[in-house]
């Protein structure tokens, strides 16, 4: 295996082949269907009907000097860019490339222009353990989602679908937490927690307005709502609203 030194990247050389950027595309299956996990991109779109809007893009870029290969490469890059979520190690890595779980696509355009080498794509599949759960409250979410927008069911099969993607909110929530504290994330869990419950109790003002989204201003920075939101995902708050907090969040819909 040989390198090239360009700037601060380089190019990996192997079995005759150039590599000049590496990265990994992330499958998750989700209500039975293989979904392609995608991370919003710092670039947007500079025109056309898409104009100003984020680009969304796999996890990958430059093979760094430090990088020994475009496992290490890969690695790193979806490290960095899943804001320290998901870590594959090399290794790992490694042996998605052994079993043939892996693409060569064309170079990706470094330092402002494209330079020679091929962009090393490792195809990864998450765990399907998550899936069990959220396969459960996805007729729920679907149900709320077409009502929200229009279509009438029966009041009793609504309130049920709003309790379970409330329930499904705040599971979602109390794994986040688990994992900020299991990879000693730079998050600050006690307001990730509050801003969590915001989220969670909104529900129950969508049930109430018809409406996605009804807040005129933002309570996820109010300072005083912020303050009489639980510090941790202990509270049952996919359960019941406390009335102070629904009068609250409610003043921000006027």
């Amino acid at each position: 295996m040989n390198t090239k030194p360009a700037s601060n990247e380089k190019i990996i050389e192997l079995d005759d082949k150039k590599y000049n950027s590496a990265g990994v595309l992330i499958i998750h299956r989700f209500s039975s269907k293989d979904c392609v996990v995608l991370f919003k991109s710092s670039m947007y779109v500079p025109s056309g009907v898409n104009k100003g809007k984020y680009y969304c893009d796999i996890p990958g870029g430059g093979i760094d000097l430090l990088d020994n290969t475009i496992e290490d490469t890969a690695s790193r890059e979806l490290f960095e860019e899943s804001k320290k979520l998901i870590s594959i190690s090399s290794k790992n890595l490694k042996l998605a490339k052994d079993i043939e779980s892996f693409l060569e696509l064309p170079g990706r355009r470094l330092s402002g222009k494209r330079k020679a080498g091929l962009f090393a794509c490792f195809v990864c599949k998450l765990s399907n353990v998550s899936s069990k759960i959220y396969n459960k409250s996805y007729e729920a979410s679907t149900i709320v989602d077409a009502w929200l927008k229009g279509k009438n069911y029966p009041l009793k099969k609504v309130k049920r679908a709003f309790f379970i993607v409330r329930a499904m909110e705040r599971d979602c929530e109390r794994r986040a937490m688990k994992i900020i504290k299991d990879f000693n994330l730079a998050i600050n869990s006690k307001m990730y927690a509050k801003r969590a419950h915001v989220y969670i109790y909104s529900h129950f003002l969508m049930e109430k307005t018809r409406k996605f989204h009804s807040y005129k201003r933002n309570p996820y920075y109010s300072k005083y709502v912020l303050k009489i939101m639980p510090s941790n995902m202990a509270v049952l708050s996919h359960k019941t609203i406390p009335p102070k907090v629904y009068s609250v969040l409610e003043s921000f819909t006027i």
